[in-house]
């Protein structure tokens, strides 16, 4: 920030989040938004959703639970992800998935007032 940026896109702890390791997805979220927010800087977190994995219902639960851990730490943006993801598939072939528009509107519905949704991929 001190070279003149004013935006950082950060993308979530995937391990710590597919265990069920909120606090400490918290916890690092936090500490990066306060030393974002005190050098004048928004910032910007990925969940990268489609790497998430857990399934459909522990997806969305996990989404809502992003969404409302960044609410809660006042940050600029939540975004799906970082572009297209490689997912692989049952069958072990991989394909590329980019943001889903129930994930968007997931995002929308537990995004707190303040904090703006973006789409990538």
């Amino acid at each position: 920030m001190r070279l003149g940026a004013t935006e950082i896109d950060a993308v979530i702890n995937i391990g710590k989040a597919r265990s069920n390791d909120w606090a400490y997805v918290e916890r690092e979220l936090r500490a990066l938004n306060q030393l974002v927010v005190a050098a004048g800087g928004l910032l910007k977190v990925i969940f990268e959703n489609e790497l998430l994995q857990l399934g459909r219902d522990e997806d969305e639960a996990a989404i809502a639970r992003l969404c409302r851990i960044c609410t809660d730490l006042r940050v600029g943006f939540v975004k799906t992800g970082t572009g297209y993801g490689f997912v692989r598939r049952a069958d072990g072939a991989y394909v590329a998935r980019g943001a889903a528009p129930a994930h968007l509107a997931l995002m929308r519905r537990h995004a707190g007032p303040g904090v703006g949704v973006k789409a990538a991929g």
